[in-house]
């Protein structure tokens, strides 16, 4: 199946300055969108991301800023927010109307196991992307076990056919692939 990905541009400063901002998106392949309406009352950002079904709006979420990607895979929204240097929140909102997330340095994932990988520890996790963030299985990596910022040492991750692949820096500096099918 085509992933399809909507990148909302005139979000990429992260914050609404003053005023109001108010967008749908517009994915091919399913009746539901997600609209995001942003607001700055005396300084405080506000953003509401919705589902719209039926020209009828719901609320899913808040947030203090407007989400920097919103993608939608399988079935899944994925709405990724800015929330710092080298950190992001990324929720999960499947067309049953169930809200996962936040997902804290979100690497990889993939919507038809529905499963997260998660760099926010050492070792990294692959989380359930519904539910109570449980832990369905830890990666384990040849870095140092003090390492806070596994962003100094992960290179890249993607899914393969179900599987995470890592490129790391491992504790020599030498370059390593490593696969962990996901259960």
């Amino acid at each position: 199946m085509a992933k399809y990905i909507i990148f909302i541009s005139f979000f990429a400063a992260c914050q609404v300055t003053h005023g109001e901002i108010y967008d749908v998106t517009k994915f091919k392949g399913t009746n539901i969108q997600i609209a995001i309406h942003c607001t700055d009352i005396n300084g405080m950002n506000s953003c509401d991301i919705m589902r719209v079904e039926s020209k009828k709006n719901k609320k899913i979420l808040s947030f203090p800023f407007a989400p920097s990607s919103i993608d939608y895979d399988h079935g899944i929204f994925v709405i990724t927010f800015p929330c710092g240097a080298s950190c992001s929140a990324t929720y999960f909102y499947n067309e049953e109307d169930v809200l996962g997330g936040p997902f804290p340095a979100v690497a990889a994932y993939d919507t038809e196991k529905q499963a997260v990988l998660s760099l926010a520890t050492n070792p990294p996790k692959i989380l359930k992307m519904f539910g109570k963030n449980q832990v369905i299985a830890s990666i384990k990596l040849n870095i140092p076990r003090d390492a806070e910022n596994l962003l100094d040492y992960v290179v890249s991750a993607k899914v393969v056919e179900h599987v995470f692949c890592i490129n790391y820096r491992d504790v020599h500096g030498r370059m390593v692939d490593t696969r962990k099918d996901i259960p």
